[in-house]
């Protein structure tokens, strides 16, 4: 083996023993070196000079500085990251750190989903809002079917002509920044993995999105499920009835097409033409407290989701199930209608409640999930913005 090669190596070692110490203090909060050197399995020098290292470069900083026994914690305030969310309707923008704090940077309307000009509006809010405290890094959370790696978005059935599409090396060639794509659905789940912990529950996890469409999206034995085609969990597209419903896809009767919440709130508009306020998933919520037949309409489609999902529960068997709308009132009221149908869906499969929890609201989890993608770059690289720990 030749020098290069053994200082190759050397190096690799080194950024994983960081990367394993900086999600260490991720998932546990503040350690002592002693405690990091148990939980990451390494000699008390190595984490020594690992420790010097990035408190010289500010990723983490001591609880009680001076103290030879101080814990140390990621320092929440050291690089904050950019992440982008598109709806339907608006691009938000937000700024997240480390800890999964998050500010709201700026909500636009979009008025063109083009993808020229979408392209052209994500552009300039980032370069619009970009300065020193973020690195040369965007995550961009995208509703459609994404293929990650490459940073294309293969298809986005609310999204007429998105097939195809470049985004990442698009916006690179407006931004010069690197911008890294996630499908909307795997980022939310990201962060309930990443800053909820969930994953200490279980690693067989299953999270189901109903939002302006439906999705699931899953991590089995701790592996995130992403399929041959990038589309794994896309259950909104499939037949759910026979009743002739457009799905914005273009096909019809679509799960999505009856259960997904823009089609809840059709349903609801026809059978009372005289609500005055029914766009959001908390305005539906409201009507159901006082209107059963409101509550009747959703559990209906609650039922409907069961039958599509229940097959698919059956084949990957999740430990968990979390519910995600972008009212969490309503998605406790979901989580508990789909329990009770699945028990009946499921019966011959197990004696055992199914287990399920609902997230924090939609876009938050999309945003924070997307800034989870750059987080763990980071932590595995060791480079941020061109600030690059030595080793």
């Amino acid at each position: 083996m030749s020098m290069t090669d053994i200082y190759s190596e050397q190096t690799k070692k080194r950024n994983e023993n960081r990367c394993n110490l900086l999600r260490a203090l991720h998932f546990n909060g503040s350690l002592t070196k002693t405690a990091i050197s148990d939980c990451c399995n390494l000699r008390k020098s190595s984490i020594t000079n690992i420790v010097s290292e990035l408190l010289e470069s500010g990723w983490i900083i001591e609880c009680s500085p001076g103290r030879v026994r101080s814990q140390l914690m990621l320092n929440p305030d050291s690089w904050f990251f950019m992440s982008v969310l598109l709806t339907r309707e608006n691009l938000t923008l937000a700024r997240v750190n480390f800890l999964g704090d998050m500010d709201i940077i700026l909500t636009d309307e979009i008025k063109d989903t083009s993808p020229k000009v979408l392209t052209e509006h994500i552009a300039s809010a980032i370069k619009a809002n970009r300065n020193n405290e973020f690195p040369e890094v965007v995550a961009v959370s995208f509703p459609g079917i994404v293929d990650a790696q490459s940073g294309t978005v293969l298809y986005a059935a609310n999204f007429p002509g998105w097939s195809n599409i470049p985004l990442g090396d698009m916006l690179y060639d407006r931004t010069g920044c690197k911008v890294k794509i996630t499908n909307d659905v795997k980022a939310q789940l990201l962060a309930e993995g990443w800053f909820s912990h969930i994953f200490k529950q279980s690693d067989n996890v299953m999270l189901l999105n109903i939002s302006g469409g439906i999705s699931c999206a899953m991590f089995i034995h701790g592996q995130e499920v992403i399929g041959a085609q990038n589309s794994a969990g896309e259950i909104g597209h499939i037949a759910a009835g026979d009743e002739g419903k457009l799905c914005s896809c273009g096909k019809l009767d679509c799960l999505e097409a009856y259960c997904s919440i823009p089609a809840m709130i059709k349903m609801i508009r026809e059978s009372f033409p005289d609500v005055e306020e029914c766009k959001t998933a908390s305005d539906i919520y409201a009507l159901m407290k006082n209107e059963r037949r409101v509550e009747n309409i959703i559990e209906r489609c609650c039922s409907r989701i069961t039958r599509v999902l229940a097959p698919l529960m059956a084949a990957i068997d999740p430990k968990l199930l979390i519910v995600a709308t972008e009212f969490c009132d309503f998605s406790s009221f979901i989580a508990q209608a789909l329990n009770n149908y699945l028990k009946i869906e499921l019966a011959g499969l197990s004696s055992r409640d199914i287990d399920i929890t609902i997230s924090q609201p939609v876009s938050d989890g999309a945003l924070r999930g997307a800034a989870v993608v750059l987080i763990e770059e980071a932590f595995a690289t060791g480079i941020i913005s061109g600030n690059t720990i030595n080793g």
